[in-house]
């Protein structure tokens, strides 16, 4: 009679336990889902004037070198590290937004007739590669967050290597109300430094 009693107490704490925590999973709030923000080139921004005698140009590549090619923003930290933001992503792998917004930003830049894509089966006689040094919210100044690129544009006439230059670029992520514009104005400054292009 004991252990019968001893049974169905146990019986009965078990199924309290279960409809405890399965009404504790279906009334606690799901977890948040990330925000995803992108990147754009300087679709907006008024085409510089081409040069006469500038020439057409391809983009072959645009490369994001680690661990900035992460979906997840990477944050750097006043203590020399690295740190992954879970709430803010891309909303694609970075070369691929990349690719899209330096397309842009070398066609209104003046320094090309034309700019094609890297699919392009046209002949021209410029190639440009980009890659991403650096892409991240630097939050180690004493005046905010800021979006910060680095990157490295070769040109190449055929195979042969006609320039390689780098640049940097800067932009006020303010408390984080706009980081798509954050990060698309620190590309396009990186690569307009890059390129050599004054301030349009």
């Amino acid at each position: 009679m004991r252990n019968h009693s001893e049974r169905r107490a146990i019986l009965k704490t078990a199924l309290r336990i279960l409809v405890v925590s399965t009404f504790a999973g279906c009334m606690s709030a799901a977890p948040k889902p990330p925000v995803c923000w992108t990147i754009e080139g300087s679709g907006g921004m008024p085409r510089a004037p081409a040069a006469a005698d500038a020439e057409d140009a391809k983009l072959l590549q645009v490369s994001v070198r680690a661990p900035y090619d992460a979906r997840e923003f990477a944050i750097l930290r006043a203590d020399g590290s690295v740190a992954f933001d879970s709430f803010n992503r891309f909303a694609a792998a970075p070369a691929s937004l990349l690719k899209g917004a330096a397309l842009d930003i070398l066609e209104s830049s003046g320094r090309f007739a034309r700019v094609l894509p890297g699919t392009s089966s046209a002949k021209v006689p410029l190639f440009v590669e980009i890659s991403v040094d650096e892409l991240a919210l630097d939050c180690r100044g004493p005046d905010g967050m800021a979006a910060v690129a680095k990157v490295t544009l070769a040109t190449m006439r055929g195979r042969d290597i006609e320039y390689v230059s780098r640049g940097e670029g800067r932009a006020p992520a303010g408390a984080g109300e706009d980081f798509s514009r954050a990060f698309s104005n620190a590309f396009a400054a990186a690569v307009d430094n890059a390129l050599g292009v004054r301030e349009r």
